[in-house]
Order: C-alpha cells, then structure tokens, then sequence
C-alpha cells in the first residue's frame, strides 16, 4: 500500500469508539509571592485508538492527564494544602462539580443504550462475542445486567475489578473512576512526598526516580501474568489485561509521579532562571517534534493498519497499544514538567486565547460525550447506532469506519454539542447541583447573618478546592483558569441576596474586589430570588475582556505587584522564548 494510502486509510478511520480525547489542562501558577500568572497547558489530543496507526500511540492521552493532573493539583494547592479534618471538603471541591457533566453523560448514554438494547435483541454471555447486548461474565438476566450496570456506574467504581462484570454503558467514564480514586489518595501522597524536595537535590533524584520504578513494576506484574496465562486461560488473560488496563491504584502511581513533578517544580523553579527557561523550551519543542514523527512514521509504515504489534492475537496486540505510552512515561515527565516552565513554540501554542477561552473548559465534556455523538451519527446515516464488541472483553466497542469528511464532521459536532452542554451545566444547573449536594450534606443556604467573605471564599473553595483569603489575587485561586460563569451560579444558590454578572466578576482583581461586589449586592438585593445568570450577561465576558463593555462595579484598589488575568496570559504570550522574569515591580507585600 502507498504511503498515500495508508494516510488516507488512517484519516478514513479516524473517529473510532474513543475517538476523540481533549485533555486541556489550565494550570494557576503562583510565580512569585507577588505576581500570580496563569500558565495554560492545553494538550489537546485527538487521538485514534482504533486499528490505525495512532492507536499504538493512542493511549498518550489518558497517561499525560494521570502525570498532568497530579502536577497541576500539587502546585494549586502549594499555598493551602489539605487541612487534616478536612478531607471531606476536599473531596467534594475537587469532585462534585465535575461529577455534574459525568452525570448527563451517563444519563444520555443510557438512552442511547436502551435504543440498541432491548429485551428482545438480550443474548447470553458468549467470551469473545462481538455482540453488544449481550450478558456478561455473571450471565445474569436482561434486568439483572441492567440494574448492576447501572449501580457500578453510579457510583463510578468501574474501573475496579468489578467493572470487567458489567457494561460499560458509558465506555470512557471508567477513567473518571479511577480520577477519583487519585483524589482521594492527594493528601495522603502530600504527606509522603510533599517534604522529600527539601532534604537536597539528591533526595529530589531519588523521589522522582523511585515513583517511576514503582510504575515500571505495575507493568511487568501485568506483563508477567498475562504471559504465563495467554496460552493455558486465555480468558482469564483477557480479564487480567482488561481489569489491570483500568485499575485505579496502577493510575494513581502516574497520577503520583505528577505529583513529584510539582514538588520538584515549585523546589527547583526553572521558570526564574533564564538560561534554565530558555533550555527546557528547546527540550520541549524537541519532545514535541518527536511525538509528531513518531506519529508520521507509525502512518507511513503502516503501523496496526498492515503490521500488528502482536501476531499472537488482537487482544496481545490492543494490549502493547497500551503498553508503549506506558514505557515512556519517563519522557511523557520530562515533556510536561518543560511546558509548565512555559517556554519554547509549543507552549506558546498551549496558550493560544481559543484553546484557552473556549476548548479548555469543555475538555472533560468532549471526552465524555464523543460516545454518544457517534452513536448519533450512526443512526441517521446508517439506520442503527453502532455498538459491535471487540472480539474479545474490552470497555469499548470496535471502531466505526468513516470516510474522512465524516470523521471531521463528526469532531466538529462533538466539540459544539460539549459547549453548549458545558455552557448549561456551568450556568444553569452548577448552582442548584451544589445546592443539593449541600442540602444532603448539612451544609444547606447561608444564613443571614453569614458575612459576605464568607459567602465568597466558601464559594471559590467548592470549585477551586483551595481555602482562599481576601487578599489573594483571583489567579492563585484558580478561578481564572476555572472560569467566573460557575461562580456566578454558585454565588446566586448560596445566597438569594447576590445578584452579580460575569462581566462585574471577571472585573475584579482580588479575592476582597469580589467580597465587596457581593456585599454591595446583598445590600440592595435583600429578599430577592435566586436566578439564573443571562445569555446577555455571559456575551459580557467576551466585551469585558476586549475592553469593549464595561461594569458599573469597579474594584476598590488593585495590588501592585498582582496584574489581572488579560495582562498575566499576555505576558505569557510575549515570545516563545522570553524572559521568565517580569519587569514589573511592588510596592506592597
């Protein structure tokens, strides 16, 4: 096959059951104790993890968010760490608003499945069977298969052992399971990582170089398993790599190798020496380049297109697909922990206003909501929505072949129907969904008599996860990143009294401004009903930030030594290979 034709096969099958994974991560970085910018790194990665060439690259995605989270989440929270007491909090700023988006996903998907899926069309449980409604390995009946589904998915444990006996009715949500489980073990990884950097530069080599050993022994007790088992219990191989592939605690050691990262990063700060700046962008461009060609010779060569990693069987070969990203997270660390220093061409890319502003706040709805936007598509062309198995136990089904025009076509939609459902849920039902999760936990509507700082910083810390102070600049918060629409919805569920507009928020420059511009609110809003914020009031944010509208709130004062989020992500823009050292001064601690 000519190297045309194998781009133009690759192309063809594109968009496959995990078609398209955007990980657009925004990390607040506090760069000095008075001059907070927002460093963006935004990896948006559509990624092939059908038959084609990208699936032997594929899993990139999901391994970078593992490091990229546990990295970000460490230097977010370096100026408040988790109280101990406090965990609970934690959990549920880190959590529960996110869990608002798992929710409607899981919600359509289900739908989605009801239509393929009915009692009549119910098979029984067959090993390797390509059917989709079908049981599985518990063989229990058309209802019993539903109702313990539909628990494992509520309560987002599929990524446990006890996934492999279920569906997956929503096929990508299995790495939201194991996500939580990593946040669930951040203090406890805090405690045990978080004081090694202090002890010298040889205690740093150690931490970092320990995490990534601990790592590699996950991968050749999985390894070392499947291949005394593949030729004597090939089922039982295919549970094994199945239920390892998803296995929370194998995620949370990449998720801690993040961690390390951040540690070593907020220690060592490339970002303040010049010349140590300028070196990481130029390691990161190369890293960056080496990715691409790989992905170039992997097309040209025909990579899982003509030549199978394994000749053993297609599950050998889907499960070296996984293995290889693996076996490079070394570099994947290397790769990211240089674009946080945030020099070099790619960075200044990651930083692009679009993918900031627009893309970074639905990446988690796009991965979520791919599934269900091909299962669309495939009705309306082809009369049914497509869900073949693999031939053997897999999370996901096989991939869907489109020509390419489709496969663009569909990206297209599921980046648009992701926005406006993250545009929804981040106005209109994050205020009442945290409400109700308030109501069940004893931590219903502010009364009265609670202090409109209160009111504000309780608010910041359920979807920022950090105990914020007035005088905090909005950047170290992560609010920036995090985006002013939720807040106002927040704000409006915790307090009837407070009637505030995105453009007044994304005005203030401090975390005081906004306590201010929520007292003044209360004060000439007493009594009022709690409403949702205005398609009008969120067009606002694009003429505020182009200087083009205004707010009839202005901040009291503004910190010297603390520019807003415009100047920060333009400083940050400058030059590819700039000074990571601002010329700006203080006059103020």
């Amino acid at each position: 096959m000519e190297p045309r034709q194998r781009l133009s096969q690759s192309l063809t099958l594109i968009l496959t059951p995990t078609l398209t994974l955007t990980l657009t991560l925004t990390l607040t970085l506090t760069l000095t104790p008075k001059l907070a910018l927002t460093l963006t790194l935004t990896l948006t990665l559509t990624v092939t993890l059908g038959i084609t060439s990208a699936r032997t690259i594929g899993d990139l995605g999901v391994v970078c968010f593992g490091i990229l989270a546990g990295l970000s989440i460490t230097i977010s929270m370096a100026g408040s760490p988790v109280q101990v007491g406090k965990y609970g909090k934690f959990y549920m700023s880190r959590l529960v608003p996110i869990h608002l988006v798992y929710l409607v996903a899981c919600v359509i998907c289900t739908l989605n499945r009801l239509v393929y899926c009915q009692p009549s069309d119910f098979k029984p449980y067959e090993w390797g069977g390509i059917e989709a409604c079908r049981a599985t390995k518990l063989n229990l009946s058309y209802e019993g298969t539903w109702l313990s589904s539909l628990v494992v998915m509520l309560l987002c444990v599929q990524a446990w052992p006890i996934g492999v006996y279920v569906w997956h009715i929503s096929y990508y949500t299995w790495f939201s399971s194991a996500y939580q489980f990593c946040i669930f073990c951040f203090p406890y990884i805090h405690w045990l990582l978080s004081d090694l950097v202090n002890h010298g530069m040889g205690w740093i080599i150690f931490g970092n170089t320990m995490m990534q050993i601990i790592h590699y022994c996950t991968l050749v007790l999985m390894e070392w398993v499947y291949l005394t088992y593949r030729h004597t219990d090939p089922e039982f191989a295919n549970y094994w790599i199945y239920g390892g592939y998803m296995f929370p605690p194998f995620w949370c050691i990449r998720f801690a190798v993040g961690c390390m990262l951040g540690y070593t990063f907020l220690k060592c700060r490339p970002d303040r020496d010049e010349s140590s700046s300028f070196c990481w962008g130029v390691v990161t461009d190369l890293c960056t380049l080496a990715i691409i060609l790989t992905y170039i010779l992997l097309v040209y060569f025909g990579i899982e297109v003509e030549h199978r990693l394994s000749n053993e069987s297609l599950l050998e070969s889907r499960m070296y697909c996984g293995v290889i990203p693996r076996v490079f997270v070394p570099f994947f660390a290397l790769w990211i922990y240089g674009l946080s220093v945030g020099r070099g061409y790619f960075a200044a890319l990651c930083k692009n206003e679009f993918l900031v502003r627009y893309l970074s706040p639905a990446s988690y709805s796009v991965y979520l909501l791919h599934q269900p936007v091909f299962e669309w598509y495939s009705l309306a062309v082809k009369g049914e929505m497509w869900s073949q198995n693999k031939p053997f136990e897999w999370f996901s089904p096989d991939p869907i072949v489109l020509d390419s025009w489709e496969a663009a076509l569909v990206v297209f939609i599921t980046v648009l129907f992701s926005l406006i459902v993250q545009h929804v849920t981040d106005v209109y039902l994050m205020g009442h969904w945290l409400s109700l999760v308030r109501y069940f936990t004893s931590d219903g509507e502010v009364s009265e008599d609670e202090s409109a700082e209160e009111v504000v910083i309780s608010a910041i810390e359920d979807i920022a996860g950090a105990r914020v102070k007035p005088e905090d600049n909005i950047n170290d918060t992560g609010l920036a990143s995090l985006g002013t629409t939720s807040l106002v919805s927040i704000l409006r569920s915790r307090d009837s009294r407070v009637k505030v507009t995105p453009a007044e928020l994304i005005s203030c420059i401090t975390v005081q401004d906004i306590i201010d511009l929520v007292e003044t609110s209360r004060k000439l809003n007493a009594g009022a009903k709690v409403a949702p914020a205005t398609a009008g009031e969120i067009a606002a944010l694009d003429d505020i930030e182009s200087g083009s509208a205004g707010s009839d709130y202005k901040p009291k004062a503004k910190l010297t030594g603390a520019p807003s989020c415009s100047e920060g992500l333009k400083y940050l823009q400058d030059t590819p290979y700039g000074s990571g050292t601002s010329s700006r001064s203080s006059d103020s601690d």
